[in-house]
């Protein structure tokens, strides 16, 4: 009988596809569109006082943990609160070539909160997987260039 790999997950969705790589006429003008997503994202009514999507620069010698740590807090803004906020942590994958590796300190997280599979780390990247481990989160999107053309 053939093994099933479970750690592999598919779209169940009839007629759409794992991935999707556009050709590069099919896309659209990035800044334009990244614009136009901003406004839209600014301009929306909010019941809450709190931004619904917030960019932060961050220097440290440990970004993951640090990625983590300031995760946590927005979810759980303040320790006389119980009530959680929902977060949906959105990353790019790691990339080939950086210069960057976050494996040694990838390993520290697993050591501190659970191991996980390799095949989680090749699948969602180093900062994808370090977000699961600490199990920060309501979700995580991973995104991932097509790899055509010039996008600097």
């Amino acid at each position: 009988m053939e093994e099933i790999n479970a750690l592999t997950v598919g779209s169940r969705i009839v007629g759409i596809p794992d991935t999707v790589q556009h050709h590069l006429g099919t896309l659209c003008d990035a800044p334009a569109a990244s614009n136009s997503d901003r406004k839209s994202i600014h301009s929306s009514a909010s019941s809450s006082t709190r931004p619904q999507i917030e960019f932060k620069a961050l220097s440290t010698p440990i970004p993951l943990h640090a990625a983590i740590q300031e995760a946590t807090q927005s979810i759980y803004p303040s320790s006389t609160t119980n009530m959680a906020t929902k977060l949906v942590v959105v990353t790019g994958r790691s990339r080939r070539l950086a210069v960057e590796n976050h494996r040694r300190e990838l390993n520290e997280l697993m050591s501190e909160h659970e191991y996980i599979g390799a095949e989680v780390r090749k699948t969602i990247g180093d900062v994808g997987t370090a977000f699961v481990v600490a199990g920060v989160g309501s979700g995580i999107v991973v995104v991932q260039a097509a790899g055509i053309g010039n996008f600097d």
